[in-house]
């Protein structure tokens, strides 16, 4: 029996508008908006490790919170991650999911910037065991993209969302050196009884 695997990576272009990509970029550039150094999750602790991740991100980024990033995205993730359902319908079996409420807004700007090391997005902590489908939008036409293990290069690309499993089939890092400015939104989806359901969005 010939067997086939697909890649379960989907990319959806045009997710995000032009306009749309500018103005979140806007919102984090805001003198306004509260940023910080990234950070990275270890057995439930988090910490400053430039070596494994560099990047500023915008603080205070949840879906339960109503601002113009949330406003903005919440339609769209509904939109693509009930095709990307509908395209894999096995994935109902694991139970309703919905939104992970906490995201990540992310800059890169040099070549010492990116998420370094090979990783997934399922972990040995709780927030990170009950995570299903990872989600990113390119907000530019940066010149790295993101390098799965073992399904290739998947290009940066203003107003792309890339849509894939959190477990270990897909250990993923950014493309390395960092080849300057990069913006992107990040998350998940989760068990449902934990988090936002995006269906009600």
């Amino acid at each position: 029996m010939k067997l086939f695997t697909p890649s379960f990576v989907e990319i959806y272009d045009h997710a995000l508008t032009d306009e749309q990509c500018d103005g979140l970029i806007d919102a984090f550039e805001s003198p306004r908006t509260n940023k910080a150094e990234g950070m990275s999750i270890n057995e439930g602790k988090t910490y400053v490790n430039p070596t494994v991740k560099k990047d500023m991100e915008m603080c205070l980024t949840q879906f339960s919170v109503p601002t113009y990033v949330t406003n903005t995205i919440t339609p769209v993730l509904v939109e693509h991650i009930s095709q990307y359902v509908d395209k894999y319908p096995s994935i109902g079996s694991v139970g309703d999911m919905g939104l992970s409420d906490t995201y990540s807004f992310q800059k890169y700007t040099d070549e010492t910037d990116g998420y370094k090391t090979w990783h997934t997005e399922h972990g040995n902590c709780i927030e990170a065991a009950i995570r299903i489908l990872v989600w990113m939008f390119y907000l530019n036409d940066a010149k790295s993209g993101t390098d799965f293990y073992h399904q290739g290069r998947v290009k940066a690309k203003k107003g792309r969302l890339v849509v894939w499993p959190a477990g270990f089939t897909h250990m993923h890092r950014s493309q390395l050196p960092n080849k300057g400015l990069k913006y992107i939104i990040t998350g998940w989806t989760s068990f449902s009884n934990f988090n936002v359901d995006f269906r009600e969005k």
